[in-house]
């Protein structure tokens, strides 16, 4: 289960880097449930014990959001979680901005995949790392971003250059290597 459609693209990027091969075509679903979603899929999942990975935005509060928000299913073993523990890496961008911004070199190339060019060409008006990381955060804040999200994400996961995803998102999209996936 994830957050967004920005969330099942790039943890289909991931899985296809991993396996070659997109998760539906092993039987693995990815459901955006939006925010409020999460919580009819669990109550559909309790029952059935059936196992399910949760890709959620901390909204800045770990502990209220994550740890706090997934008591209620504290005895499902099968229901693992998947989120930034950064709270500064409140969502998916920021969380990419920072796995990223390890270098001026890595954080523009991220830039130059995600922006349109008339975007990336405002980006570079800014020379520093941190004025480049804050230009994007505030990017992906501003007014229509859903749209920017996910024209983003399609842009990453159709360009072959290879950017750092966060570790969660990693995380979430590994599964047992001792399963076929051929």
């Amino acid at each position: 289960l994830v957050e967004g459609p920005s969330d099942e693209l790039l943890i289909k990027k991931i899985y296809l880097k991993k396996y070659h091969y997109l998760p539906e075509e092993r039987g693995v679903d990815i459901i955006v449930v939006r925010g409020i979603g999460f919580k009819n899929y669990l109550n559909i999942a309790q029952p059935l014990k059936h196992p399910v990975r949760v890709v959620k935005d901390n909204d800045g509060d770990y502990n209220k959001n994550i740890t706090d928000w997934s008591d209620t299913y504290k005895d499902c073993t099968f229901i693992t979680y998947y989120s930034p523990e950064d709270n500064e890496q409140y969502s998916l961008e920021p969380a990419l901005i920072e796995t990223n911004a390890n270098t001026l070199e890595n954080l523009d190339n991220l830039a130059e995949i995600m922006l349109s060019a008339q975007t990336y060409k405002k980006y570079n008006e800014h020379g520093s790392l941190d004025d480049k990381k804050i230009f994007l955060k505030n990017w992906f804040a501003g007014e229509n971003r859903g749209g920017k999200k996910v024209d983003s994400a399609i842009r990453i996961f159709d360009s072959e250059r290879e950017i750092f995803f966060p570790n969660y998102l990693i995380k979430a999209a590994q599964f047992d290597e001792s399963i076929d996936h051929s």
